[in-house]
């Protein structure tokens, strides 16, 4: 599947301009630093799929195109910080504050 973005995105007082494009075949790596669009990418992908598993994305983003090519497939949303930092946050707390 064929995944663009153009615009631009405000971050803090300048404006980030965005231009990504690249095909998504089987399982496809999204690796960069910070702020170079990985999970943008995803939550476009995310966005776009007619099957949709995991919470609900309302989030706008005005200055920003998305195309995915049209298929039949799923997405699953997985939030890092419910998986990772919540259950540390859980085992913090049954240890230092009961």
């Amino acid at each position: 599947m064929k995944v663009g973005l153009r615009g631009s995105l405000a971050y803090g007082n300048k404006k980030v301009g965005i231009d990504i494009e690249f095909e998504a075949v089987g399982a496809t790596s999204l690796v960069g630093p910070n702020l170079t669009g990985k999970s943008l990418a995803l939550w476009c992908i995310y966005s776009s799929a007619r099957r949709r598993f995991g919470r609900v994305i309302k989030r706008e983003l005005p200055d920003v195109v998305c195309e995915v090519e049209p298929g039949d497939y799923y997405a699953v949303y997985v939030d890092a910080y419910r998986v990772a930092v919540q259950l540390f946050e859980l085992a913090v707390r049954e240890n230092f504050f009961i």
